[in-house]
């Protein structure tokens, strides 16, 4: 077997480091996008989770009850955290 040249060697191993470098970023940029979802996912659960709440409550206020004061803090509240969480997503 014929040895083989230090320069065909450093090739050899450039081309090598290249690909597993080219692999890196890919699980890289694959793992990135697999976080950001998630993460949409669960803000957009807690956002409609909220909705639902808001939703709840604007219904009882229609009934009316005793709570009427705490209900509309709690509405606020939740109108506040929503816009706040539906625009958070949004940004560059």
């Amino acid at each position: 077997m014929a040895k083989v040249g230090k320069i065909a060697q450093r090739k050899r191993i450039a081309v090598r480091n290249d690909l597993i470098r080219r692999q890196n970023v890919k699980r890289h940029a694959e793992n990135t996008a697999r976080t950001k979802l998630k993460d949409d996912q669960h803000r957009a659960q807690r956002v409609a989770t909220w909705q639902q709440e808001l939703d709840r409550l604007h219904a009882a206020s229609i009934h009316g009850s005793g709570l009427d004061a705490i209900r509309a803090n709690r509405m606020t509240a939740l109108k506040e955290m929503i816009i706040k969480r539906k625009h958070e997503g949004t940004g560059p």
